[in-house]
């Protein structure tokens, strides 16, 4: 009887997207240039002129090593990289015609909305005042009940006005303008705050932020890039810095 055929290992339709073979490699000299830079380190210090040079041809070998490995890493994922972008490029007119779609379509009916919002409030307004005369006038005529015994016309009167404080209620309640779905498929719309930063005055923007590590950063690394390129930069000035290359 033939023995069945062994399961295929996970993931063997969808093969990783670079070499295998070469990434293991390139993993395995990187564990070789390591061993040997753990017994350099182990050194703690320099001690000999022979010693400097061997580090030299150390770090060498290791920066060869890294740049070819680079290298390869570059060269297995630049078709990725042309396809994401061909991908990103294509679908970019698409979005942004959606994009402006949307962005008008929300600003009129968020103008419907606001123009709806006063409707509103405006019949809530008039709903007050005419519950606040209908509760005047069951009241008064509730006074002229008890003054008359009237108890038909007092217990016509207290429902009179039970009804017109629970509609006073009512209209007190804040009004929010809302766009329904015409199909019932959609999403209802409506007004939302947001807050959002107008900025008046940029240099006092600046002064509230200058400590902000992130401006930080950005204002040295500009600062940086055009001291390179031999500009002068007020508040910053140009040093020397000596790193092993």
């Amino acid at each position: 009887m033939t023995e069945p055929d062994a399961p295929a290992p996970q993931g063997h339709n969808r093969p990783p997207p670079f070499d295998a073979e070469k990434r293991e490699a390139a993993l395995t000299r990187a564990r070789e240039i390591a061993d040997t830079a753990g017994a350099w380190l182990d050194l703690s210090q320099i001690e000999t002129e022979a010693q400097s040079q061997m580090l030299t041809d150390f770090v060498a070998g290791a920066r060869a090593v890294q740049k070819e490995i680079d290298a390869e890493r570059v060269a297995q994922k630049r078709p990725h990289d042309d396809a994401a972008n061909a991908v990103q490029e294509a679908y970019r007119l698409p979005l942004d015609i959606l994009k402006r779609v949307l962005d008008r379509a929300k600003q009129l009916q968020g103008d419907w909305l606001i123009r709806e919002r006063r409707r509103l409030e405006e019949e809530q307004r008039a709903a007050r005042i005419e519950a606040e005369r209908i509760a005047a006038e069951a009241r008064a005529a509730e006074a002229r009940s008890i003054a008359a015994n009237d108890l038909a016309g007092l217990a016509e009167a207290e429902a009179n006005r039970a009804a017109a404080e629970k509609a006073e209620k009512a209209a007190a309640r804040e009004v929010k303008a809302k766009a329904g779905s015409y199909t019932g498929g959609g999403r209802t719309m409506s007004l939302r705050t947001q807050k959002f930063a107008e900025i008046e005055n940029p240099r006092a923007v600046f002064m509230h932020f200058q400590s902000d590590p992130a401006v930080i950063d950005l204002l040295q690394r500009l600062a940086t890039a055009a001291i390179r390129r031999g500009e002068n930069v007020p508040g910053a000035k140009s040093v020397d810095r000596e790193v092993a290359a």
